[in-house]
């Protein structure tokens, strides 16, 4: 992020004066949808987990946040030129049958904890809440999940035209999108092109 931006994640939030794990968000999801737009795949796999999808989803229930839930489902579709569809394989798959096969099959991986995420967030009171339900009741994670993915359609739309960003030209719900807002207000200048630009060149360079 720094050879593309200049700035690591804590820079951008603290500048910004925004939380770092939606900065984080906003920077993830904005590098993964231009990789994936260089590479001309059909849709990106995400490795959000049963327990991940139940944290997010049930929190923005709780903040009646309805919009978002439709976009956490097992997948969402490609919109041409814009974004890439996301698809979720371990949509139920729990977090603890993750780590297991990880520790069984030798898989690598990062065992601490973000720095930057705080230690008693919303998302993780309500994993530890649904973990102490699937205790007493087997089964109850995935009904959930299941039940959610069948009535996602019932579920508001967001009500917001989509469009193209006029520095970068990916998705947007207004005339700049959240990534190039985020580098202009930090940097002073909208990045977005840019770092398509370099996305691409190191893409090319790989392949």
């Amino acid at each position: 992020l720094k050879d593309l931006v200049g700035r690591g994640v804590s820079d951008l939030a603290r500048v910004s004066r925004r939380p770092p794990c939606s900065v984080c968000g906003i920077v993830k999801r904005y590098l993964i949808n231009v990789a994936s737009i260089e590479l001309g795949v059909d849709a990106v796999a995400l490795g959000h987990n049963a327990d991940d999808i139940i944290a997010y989803t049930f929190k923005s229930f709780m903040l009646q946040d309805l919009e978002s839930i439709p976009k956490l489902g097992p997948k969402t579709e490609s919109i041409e030129r814009l974004a890439v569809g996301r698809v979720r394989p371990l949509y139920e798959v729990y977090e603890r049958e993750t780590l297991i096969y990880a520790l069984v099959n030798r898989v690598p991986f990062v065992q601490d904890r973000c720095p930057l995420m705080p230690r008693k967030s919303l998302e993780f009171k309500i994993k530890e809440i649904f973990t102490d339900l699937e205790y007493s009741m087997p089964g109850v994670k995935l009904s959930y999940l299941k039940n959610l993915a069948k009535r996602l359609s019932d579920y508001p739309k967001p009500d917001i035209p989509v469009r193209s960003c006029s520095v970068c030209g990916l998705i947007s719900s207004e005339s700049v999108c959240s990534f190039c807002k985020l580098t202009e207000k930090v940097v002073g200048k909208a990045l977005g092109r840019e770092v398509r630009n370099g996305l691409r060149s190191l893409i090319t360079n790989l392949t």
